[in-house]
């Protein structure tokens, strides 16, 4: 197929009379009347065309001194055009067309040893063109065919099995439409079943692109008017309420399947999310190491369950996707609730990255407002089949040999078995299903209060068992806790995965508001790994701690924290005995949360924990209008013996000003004395290795305990990077709530420990000396 190509010709009514019939079977017709130039193209109801005639000049400009009518002047030079043939008949229809038309024969058809799979024709037009039909439909242009086969009886993978057609006399069960599609079938037939399949919006396609400026593809609505030009003569994208979309047309899928375009302008994207809602096919995609594991137990699971997932390797080769067609159209929300349940039940087998949920096409259950929701690159496109990718492969991960025989074997999901599975994620207790409706997040399990939910997420799924663990389990507290993978069972590695993690409200608060989901995950996961540990935060201690004894296994902890530096300190003050209980319950744990109102004396309480830890201490603020009242507080409440270093200047002089016994970082000053320093979070910073980036300050380790007030901050990004950084033996926090309006703060009881004790504030009002009345 052509972009387009102008040829100037002598006689442009016997021209347009030939080509008309010579590329009938072709699907082109004379579209474009630009007078005297006239347009050919396919006939798709769009006003595009791809191949132009236009007349020579004026005979007066082509005559000699002697008024004659120069021959060479009016030889029109040979010019060689190669027009995209369907298929092989079309190739043979095109080469018969054009010699009843009056072409000359150049080339009868057949098979051409350019490369395999070229099959065409050549006719001269009656200006000596060299006109030329060709299909060339080899899924394995230039490549050998591999040794190693599915099934013996499949034979090695032929260079044309990819193809819409080929060589193979077709039979006549193929013809009549009779028996299932194979690579020998016409092409109407396999167009036919591709679309039973592969079924989305028609209206509104995707297609892929290069950019110019930085050299990353992606991929954009098709559109007439993808572009616009302002009265200045400068191109904008056109906006996507004017934009009119193109459609979905066999002629688009042909491109998709043949062409080879760098730019990747003919890689179609398909919308798979209906405008109800509703759609044809699941797919989940898998990327990265292990992709093959993942995806095989995957595919396991739904075999046990029935269904016969099919499985396609990537266009980058470095992931999968599996495929899972349906008998009916089905609301969104159903279909991707199975797939929920199909990647729970995959991951007490092996490790399902969290990441996995978040890759299902489609990725939300209803269609966003004004958007059209996620795409999906559609397989067996060739370029990315040159490589052999594309392809739809079998167990061992090599293609099948006939691509369109394994299609038209394909068997759908009924509803019922959607249903079925659908069900199974209904009654999972784990943190991958609805958010909570309750206002505290995440749900606690009815009779505990806020004061002793030590819960991280929520409750695993799967009930382990002690075969699923070694009878004893080291783990090493540092910054995370690092507990070992040997011995472990898949299961109870998802159990402890599990316990770092929680859904994320955003994605479902945008979903419900029909707002685009992209770049929210559904699952908020803080855990990390490496090859031999698994590395959880601080606060998930006492959840795993209860997950290993239910199953009988030993628990060892081994503390490598910093302690700090030994102060001496001393409490002045008298705590209430409110307070008291407060601070008791805090000092009984190394780590946790005090949730208090305000005039509570949480600054108070604080002083008394650095007097009985006496360790040195950085207290972590938001605010700088809250520094000299902590600095107050504990200089009032804390009687500090240390042996302070000069103040130095920026010259590295003694400063005439004396340092003060409280350190200071941020506000304008930077003078920690590492014994009790006041820090502004965003003064913990110093620039990256990389321009933009900054890294937590070493300092932060040199402290053996932190205290982070209004904590609920720390699940913000900066706050939870210095909470991430330390490994202080003791780490607390205070905050008059711990409600967020973005749902976060499961982050913060993983990183500061859970919640020690809830301050009642109409308990906090009555033990306070003075009344209050309302004036309206």
């Amino acid at each position: 197929m052509l972009d387009h190509l102008t040829l100037h010709v002598r006689d442009i009514d016997r021209s347009v009379a030939f080509y008309a019939k010579a590329l009938a079977p072709l699907g082109y017709v004379v579209k474009a009347h630009h007078e005297p130039t006239l347009g050919f193209g396919v006939d798709d109801g769009t006003p595009h065309s791809d191949f132009y005639l236009s007349p020579m000049g004026d005979p007066a400009d082509r005559t000699d001194s002697a008024g004659h009518v120069s021959e060479a002047s009016t030889a029109c030079p040979v010019t060689h055009i190669a027009f995209l043939a369907v298929d092989e008949d079309s190739v043979r229809a095109f080469h018969a067309a054009a010699l009843a038309a009056g072409g000359r024969d150049n080339g009868a058809p057949g098979p051409r040893p350019y490369h395999p799979g070229y099959y065409s024709a050549f006719v001269l037009d009656p200006d000596g063109n060299n006109i030329e039909a060709v299909t060339d439909w080899s899924g394995w242009f230039g490549r050998p065919a591999p040794q190693e086969h599915e099934n013996p009886e499949d034979g090695g993978l032929d260079s044309r099995s990819m193809s819409i057609s080929n060589t193979v006399k077709t039979t006549e069960s193929d013809l009549n439409g009779d028996g299932p599609v194979t690579a020998r079938s016409p092409s109407a037939r396999k167009i036919k079943l591709f679309r039973s399949l592969f079924r989305g919006r028609d209206d509104v396609y995707a297609h892929g692109f290069v950019s110019k400026k930085t050299g990353k593809t992606g991929y954009a609505p098709a559109a007439w008017n993808e572009w616009s030009t302002l009265p200045n003569g400068k191109r904008i994208p056109t906006p996507p309420g004017q934009k009119r979309y193109k459609s979905l047309t066999d002629r688009v899928l042909l491109d998709h399947f043949t062409k080879r375009d760098d730019r990747l302008t003919n890689v179609v994207g398909l919308y798979p999310l209906s405008r109800e809602s509703k759609v044809w096919f699941l797919v989940i995609d898998f990327d990265g190491d292990g992709w093959q594991d993942e995806i095989k137990v995957v595919r396991d699971v739904c075999e046990r369950h029935g269904i016969a997932p099919a499985i396609e390797r990537s266009r980058s080769g470095n992931g999968g996707h599996l495929w899972l067609f349906l008998s009916e159209k089905m609301d969104a929300a159903q279909v991707r609730r199975m797939g929920d349940a199909l990647l729970n039940e995959a991951s007490v087998l092996t490790h399902i990255k969290f990441r996995s949920y978040d890759r299902m096409f489609p990725n939300q259950d209803v269609l966003p407002e004004g958007g059209f929701g996620n795409l999906i690159a559609l397989p067996l496109q060739r370029m990315a089949r040159d490589n052999g990718n594309s392809v739809f492969v079998g167990e061992r991960f090599l293609p099948y040999q006939d691509q369109w025989a394994y299609l038209s074997s394909i068997k759908r999901i009924t509803p019922e078995q959607v249903h079925a599975i659908a069900a199974l994620a209904k009654t999972a207790n784990d943190p991958l299903g609805e958010p909570d409706v309750s206002d505290d997040f995440p749900s606690r399990p009815s009779g505990t209060s806020e004061k002793n939910d030590h819960r991280p997420s929520r409750a695993v799924a799967h009930s382990l068992s002690a075969t699923d663990l070694p009878r004893s389990v080291t783990i090493v507290e540092r910054g995370m806790l690092s507990v070992p993978k040997d011995g472990m069972t898949p299961a109870a590695l998802n159990a402890i995965r599990r316990l770092a993690a929680f859904s994320n409200p955003d994605f479902y608060r945008a979903q419900a508001m029909r707002q685009p989901i992209y770049n929210k995950p559904r699952i908020i996961y803080r855990g990390e790994e490496t090859d031999e540990t698994l590395l959880l935060p601080r606060g998930c201690k006492e959840a795993l701690t209860a997950l290993l004894d239910r199953v009988g296994a030993t628990v060892d902890y081994h503390n490598e924290r910093n302690p700090g530096e030994r102060i001496r300190v001393e409490f002045t003050g008298t705590l209430r005995e409110r307070q008291n209980v407060a601070a008791r319950s805090m000092l009984a744990h190394d780590d946790g949360i005090l949730i208090a109102p305000t005039g509570f004396g949480k600054t108070v309480i604080a002083a008394d924990l650095i007097a009985e830890r006496k360790t040195n201490t950085l207290i972590i603020l938001r605010s700088s209008a809250l520094l000299e009242q902590w600095r107050e507080r504990l200089g009032q409440f804390l009687d500090i013996t240390a042996a302070l270093p000069p103040l130095l200047t920026a010259t590295g002089r003694v400063s005439r000003r004396k340092r003060h016994v409280i350190g200071q970082i941020g506000a304008g000053r930077n003078e920690p004395n590492g014994i009790i320093d006041i820090a502004l979070s965003q003064s913990l910073f110093d620039r990256g290795d990389v321009p933009g980036a900054k890294r937590v300050k070493d300092l932060i380790g040199r402290y053996g305990m932190i205290i982070f007030d209004e904590c609920h901050h720390v699940a913000s990004v900066d706050t939870e990077a210095i909470a991430r950084a330390t490994d202080a033996k003791y780490v607390y926090g205070f905050t008059g709530t711990l409600k967020r309006d973005d749902g976060m703060q499961p982050i913060v009881t993983m990183r500061c420990g859970p919640v020690r004790d809830t301050v009642d504030v109409n308990e906090h009002m009555e033990t306070q000396r003075f009344s209050r009345r309302y004036i309206p």
